[in-house]
């Protein structure tokens, strides 16, 4: 769902920045994403990308501690949709999830 929702915003917001980056403005390497303005792109590859993430953890907790997987696995794929929600919402609002007021 997050997934959805941040690929509409990104596609209705006409462009992928919120806000207007000072000149030679810093980026994160390789990504490209913005570390001045809010950038709608880290919310939507967090997203996205949370179909391997949490699988590999839930994996991973399987073979750790095959009885406490279940729960764990509910507060990792939670924490990780807070994360996610929070980078959105931080893109809306102009301010970078990572390094902020560089």
């Amino acid at each position: 769902m997050l997934g959805i929702l941040s690929g509409a915003v990104l596609s209705g917001a006409g462009g992928h920045m919120v806000g207007t980056p000072p000149p030679s403005a810093a980026v994160i390497p390789f990504f490209g994403w913005s570390l001045s303005v809010g950038d709608l792109r880290v919310a939507h590859f967090l997203a996205l990308h949370a179909m391997q993430i949490v699988p590999g953890f839930a994996l991973l907790a399987a073979t750790l501690r095959p009885a406490a997987a279940p729960r764990a696995v509910d507060a990792f794929a939670l924490g990780y949709a807070c994360v996610t929600t929070l980078a959105l919402v931080a893109a809306l609002n102009a301010r970078p999830l990572f390094g902020i007021g560089l």
